[in-house]
Formats: C-alpha cells, sequence, structure tokens
C-alpha cells in the first residue's frame, strides 16, 4: 500500500514524464489550461453539491494534477515548482494559526515585554504600577484626577480610569498586561484609524467592547467624554464596577456616537473618527479549565494576539499567579 507521500511522488513523476514526452502536454500553458481548470472546478462543485464522494474523488485528483501541471511549467522558467507552492501555503497555515504554531507563550511581566519589544522594535514601552499612574495623574491632570483613582477599590477599574487618561494626554496604545501580540503592531491598525479596540465574545459580556487592547490618536474626542464620565460619576461617589468599567464606558459612547445597535468587526467612519475593530474568539466562552487562557483577537480572519491568559495572570487581582 502506497503511503501519501509515495502517492505524491508518482503523481510528480508522471508530470514530469508526460511534460518530456507527450505531445499534448508539452504544448499546453498557463493560458491554455486555464479554462480547463475552471471546468474541472465546476466540476467539483457539482459533485459536491449531489454528495457524490466517488465524484469528489475523482475531481479533487484532476485539480491537484492542475496544480502539479501549472508548478511544473513554472519551474521551467525557474520562477517556482511545486515545492515552492506547498512550503508558502504551510507558512501560510502557521502564521494564520499562531494559538496553535507560535511560541508567544510567557510566565511574568518581564517576558510579556520583551515579546512587545521583539515583535515591535519601533514602539517605546513602558509597565505602569499603581505609583507610576499616581504621579502621572498630578503631573498630567489634577489632585482630583488622583482622587477618583485612589477612590475606586477595583484594581481592573483604576487601570480602566488610568488608560482613558494617558491615552487622552499623548495618545498611542494602552494594552493589558496579559496581552500577547503575534504580529506586529503596526500590521494590525489601519494607518487612518483614530480608535481601534476589540470586540467582545458575546459568550463572554453583552456589553460587547473589550478595551484590553486600545490605539488612539491624541485628544480624541471619545477619550475625552470617558475621562467626563468618570468625573461624573465621581461626583456621586455611588460606585459600582461595572458601570464605572470601561467596557461598559465606551461600549455606551460609540455605541451612541455611531447610532448603531450592534458592533461589528471593520472599520467605522464618521467626522473625523475612523474606528477600527477587531474580533475578541472565546472557543468555550469561561466554561472549564482556563476557558478564557484560549481566547484569541482575529483580524480579517488571521489572529493578532492573545488575550484572557489566566493561568498566569489573575484579572481582578491585577497580578501574576
Amino acid at each position: 500500500m502506497r503511503t501519501k507521500t509515495d502517492a505524491f511522488s508518482r503523481l510528480i513523476t508522471i508530470m514530469d514524464e508526460l511534460r518530456e514526452e507527450c505531445p499534448w502536454d508539452k504544448k499546453q500553458t498557463m493560458d491554455s489550461l486555464r479554462y480547463l481548470t475552471i471546468e474541472e472546478m465546476y466540476e467539483l462543485s457539482d459533485a459536491i453539491l449531489e454528495k457524490d464522494m466517488q465524484e469528489i474523488k475523482k475531481e479533487l485528483g484532476d485539480l491537484l494534477l492542475h496544480i502539479v501541471f501549472y508548478s511544473r511549467i513554472a519551474s521551467e522558467t525557474k520562477d517556482f515548482d511545486i515545492s515552492d507552492v506547498i512550503n508558502n501555503v504551510c507558512d501560510k497555515l502557521i502564521h494564520r494559526h499562531p494559538h496553535i504554531y507560535a511560541d508567544v507563550k510567557v510566565k511574568d511581566e518581564v517576558e510579556v515585554k520583551k515579546n512587545w519589544e521583539k515583535l515591535n522594535p519601533e514602539w517605546n514601552l513602558k509597565l505602569y504600577d499603581d505609583k507610576l499612574c499616581q504621579e502621572f495623574l498630578l503631573k498630567e491632570y489634577s489632585q482630583m484626577h488622583v482622587d477618583i483613582f485612589n477612590f475606586i477599590s477595583d484594581g481592573p477599574i483604576k487601570s480602566d480610569f488610568w488608560r482613558v487618561c494617558i491615552l487622552y494626554a499623548f495618545g498611542g496604545i494602552y494594552a493589558d498586561i496579559d496581552i500577547n501580540p503575534v504580529i506586529p503592531i503596526d500590521n494590525i491598525l489601519n494607518k487612518d484609524t483614530t480608535l481601534y479596540t476589540c470586540i467582545t465574545d458575546k459568550k463572554l459580556d453583552k456589553y460587547n467592547l473589550n478595551p484590553h487592547f486600545i490605539a488612539v490618536t491624541p485628544k480624541n474626542e471619545l477619550i475625552k467624554k470617558c475621562i467626563d464620565k468618570y468625573i461624573e460619576y465621581n461626583q456621586t461617589r455611588m460606585y459600582s464596577y461595572m458601570e464605572w468599567s470601561i467596557t461598559y464606558i465606551l461600549y455606551n459612547i460609540i455605541k451612541e456616537y455611531l447610532n448603531i445597535k450592534e458592533f461589528k468587526e471593520g472599520i467605522y467612519k464618521k467626522d473625523k473618527q475612523v474606528i477600527q475593530l477587531s474580533q475578541e474568539i472565546c472557543p468555550n466562552g469561561d466554561k472549564g479549565s482556563n476557558a478564557l487562557g484560549q481566547c484569541y483577537i482575529k483580524q480579517n480572519n488571521e489572529i493578532i494576539m492573545y488575550n484572557r491568559d489566566n493561568n498566569i495572570y489573575n484579572p481582578i487581582k491585577h497580578t501574576f499567579n
């Protein structure tokens, strides 16, 4: 019984022999084969619709022959050969599935920082603790902003307030410590984007924006509205974890601004704002051991970063395990 490798090698050998010895095969070009390839595609489509497995097998063989044939023609001009075709698609699959193949797992904030710097050498990366956040707020804003920060009892909400303050002042990118990109940030952001963030997987939260990764231009008015909302909340001193969360605040501000009912991955343009949204995927929701650790962010069907790795990070205490 032939193995898969033996069978494929046999096809390559036969194709080489036909190209050298058969008059019809010798005179074929990519242009002459193109119409035949289209015909084979339609025949495969018909077989699939008819659920005829034997016919599907036959038509797949015909298409495979065409792939090998095109590759043989290209090899004669030294443009590429069948190994280049196969390696190219293998590389593409690995690149599109970093949750399976990429080595971006980290165990602490030092490794997180190294991964960011490795992928984004042009960016200036800085980690902040509570003390640095307080110093920044006092320098760039006021004592009132420091008081708001100190009033907030939950670490994640402190981070929410601080991130909109620093982003409004300077622009740039904020990322939670458990965000691990697998491609450079410059490959994620559209050049015209004024605000970028992620849509939460619906299995996790009805307020389906999660700015655990957010990029904005300086002095962005939508971010200013977030700061104003915190000041408004502070005047009442009525603290609620959900209402004070940036997930809830930014969700409502952008939803009202765009006047839409539901966010979808893509680009939204209005006035001077270009809002870019990617989609979070959590295959198992929050059910099961380390279910959240399987979450990732996708854009154009390509995984661009991991998030919510609760095996190494406690999202409530904002500390590594």
